[in-house]
């Protein structure tokens, strides 16, 4: 099998488990920058989602410090105004 289709499937997989919980909270926090994008892909909804704490997507992102991620949501169309269940 080539080099270029061992990749390709590779990378598929990691993907796969990536999202198997389907979490865009936790792609989020870990700074998963492609699977928070492939999830608002199938859940555009998912963009401005609350956690139990109340963090969206973008709260994760700014609160790890992940500027490129959070510019990524941004672009999509994140409510930078919604805050935490402090408000913080």
């Amino acid at each position: 099998m080539p080099f270029r289709a061992i990749m390709i499937i590779t990378l598929v997989l990691i993907l796969a488990s990536s999202l198997a919980a389907d979490d865009i909270h936790t792609a989020s926090d870990a700074g998963d920058s492609v699977a928070v994008m492939t999830i608002l892909g199938r859940q555009p909804d998912a963009l401005n989602a609350r956690d139990s704490l109340g963090m969206t997507p973008l709260n994760l992102a700014a609160f790890r410090g992940n500027v490129g991620l959070a510019a990524l949501l941004l672009d999509r169309g994140a409510d930078a105004r919604i805050g935490d269940k402090d408000s913080s």
